[in-house]
């Protein structure tokens, strides 16, 4: 099993297609949402969330205590996660966002607080051919998935993968979505797999489907049918999906419900757990000072 983990980590920054990406959709007023895919090395953007703070309190301190304490501060409560604990609060005035940070880090509850970072999906390559998927074979820069294959004859078996991402195509579904009504199939190389305890923390519900492409991706390159005479293979084929849907239609989200995805994938068993995103402008500078 530790082959078969071994191989889904290397592989797991080199998403490629599911045989499926998401159609347009129409909202109840008969707007059209953008069709959106990750074909080739799209990069997407999170906006930035100038008056948001999240922050996480002490140990102890109830969701009563923590609600009073941020209602004294003036700023309302968009999000408090039932497993973390961690609250995302918006300033009644953006202008104020730098008062409100302080005030809270004084505060003895407050274990820490920063500016509400949102995660976006990182950049993937789209390939339709498992022969093409370099990554997964026995070659300089790929992960040996094939030898990994000959030493855990399991594929995965017995192994829990959840993945943080924008949901997977993995049920027939209707229903209302990032705010549009729409419609959903599981993607072809994908029906057959085994998927426990989904959840939609972008929409607080039990359906997280993919409406934006990159989540089903990253789902294809860890457990997508192998041997079955479609589309591409999986690293680790026979493991069971955890669909956690924590970014939107524009493949963006909150840290907060990233966190709380976190704190849920763990409670629930998981065993590995995937996020394909990044948070843009946090990390250190490049070599040009960027």
């Amino acid at each position: 099993m530790k082959y078969v983990a071994f191989a889904t980590l290397m592989a797991l920054a080199m998403v490629i297609s599911a045989a499926w990406t998401p159609g347009t959709h129409a909202d109840p007023a008969g707007q059209t949402k953008p069709h959106l895919q990750n074909n080739g090395l799209v990069s997407t953007e999170a906006a930035a969330a100038p008056d948001e703070i999240t922050v996480r309190f002490q140990p102890g301190v109830t969701n009563g205590l923590m609600r009073r304490t941020a209602a004294a501060t003036g700023a309302s409560v968009l999000d408090l996660g039932a497993r973390s604990h961690v609250m995302r609060l918006k300033a009644g005035d953006a202008a104020n966002t730098g008062q409100l940070l302080r005030a809270l880090r004084s505060n003895p509850l407050v274990a820490e607080a920063g500016p509400s970072h949102d995660a976006a999906i990182v950049s993937a390559p789209n390939d339709p051919m498992y022969p093409y998927q370099w990554h997964m074979r026995s070659a300089a820069g790929g992960s040996w998935t094939d030898t990994a294959w000959d030493m855990a004859t399991n594929h995965g078996a017995g192994v829990t993968v959840a993945i943080i991402d924008t949901g997977v195509a993995y049920e027939n579904y209707s229903g209302t979505v990032d705010g549009y009504q729409q419609t959903f199939a599981p993607a072809p190389d994908l029906m057959g797999a085994t998927f426990v305890a989904p959840w939609d923390f972008a929409n607080d519900d039990a359906h997280p489907n993919d409406d934006q492409g990159h989540g089903t991706h990253v789902a294809g390159t860890i457990g997508q049918r192998t041997n079955n005479g479609l589309g591409m293979a999986g690293v680790a084929y026979g493991a069971s999906i955890m669909p956690l849907k924590a970014l939107d239609y524009a493949g963006s989200g909150s840290e907060a419900d990233v966190i709380e995805s976190i704190y849920y994938a763990v409670d629930l068993g998981a065993d590995v757990i995937n996020m394909s995103l990044g948070f843009p402008d946090t990390g250190a500078p490049d070599v040009n000072g960027n």
